[in-house]
């Protein structure tokens, strides 16, 4: 998902507005992340400007609408991309090297047999870190990747991993309480992509104007 151009949005504050409503309208969360999420999608868009980068897990059984949940948000977040269909080790590295955009991985506990591999490569993404492989079939080399970039992912259960939970902002879904859209329209591709175009021109506006001097020690 990306933009396909810059569009005026207001103020931040519009922008948080419109970013709750299409949240709103398309999943249902627990209010206190219905109001967190719209700031986390505008970091997610800024997210090179700070040291370290919290994780979104949404968790709940069958039915509760933890994939619509991270779709919804995915469509809206920044380059992001739908790993799980070829969700190994290596394409995770040379994904998030390359792209260095928002991954999505559905079902978490169930689509690989390397998950502890995978929380390893989750627990190194949160920062610059450089990370070292040896790859090849024939002639082995050791490869550098930095596979820091937001991520979302979704599972039936809590990940039992402290230093991944220690990353992570876990969003427990429940069933839905009130109605909501079966299908993806037109329309909502349409909503996604304005909001998109906004939040590029708020990333524009807003990426080099970061200092982290100003929160060193955090917000009051």
């Amino acid at each position: 998902n990306l933009p396909s151009d810059v569009e005026e949005y207001g103020t931040t504050g519009d922008l948080v507005e419109e970013i709750a409503q299409f949240i709103h309208n398309n999943c249902e969360v627990p209010t206190f992340f219905e109001k967190l999420l719209p700031h986390v999608m505008l970091f997610y868009w800024v997210y090179e400007r700070f040291p370290f980068i919290p994780y979104l897990h949404f968790v709940g059984g069958t039915g509760t609408g933890k994939t619509t949940a991270m779709e919804t948000l995915g469509s809206i977040s920044y380059k992001s991309i739908d790993t799980t269909g070829s969700l190994t080790i290596a394409s995770l590295f040379r994904v998030a090297t390359t792209w260095r955009g928002t991954l999505l991985i559905d079902e978490f506990d169930h689509v690989s047999d390397n998950s502890s591999e995978i929380i390893s490569f989750l627990k190194s993404g949160v920062s610059n870190r450089i990370i070292l492989r040896t790859e090849g079939d024939v002639k082995r080399e050791v490869k550098a990747y930095i596979v820091k970039s937001p991520k979302m992912f979704t599972s039936e259960n809590p990940i039992d991993d402290a230093g991944l939970q220690s990353r992570t902002m876990v969003v427990r879904m429940q069933k839905n309480k009130r109605r909501l859209p079966l299908y993806k329209l037109s329309e909502y591709h349409e909503q996604a992509e304005h909001i998109r175009n906004k939040l590029l021109l708020w990333r524009l506006r807003n990426l080099n104007t970061i200092s982290l001097k100003e929160i060193k020690y955090g917000f009051p």
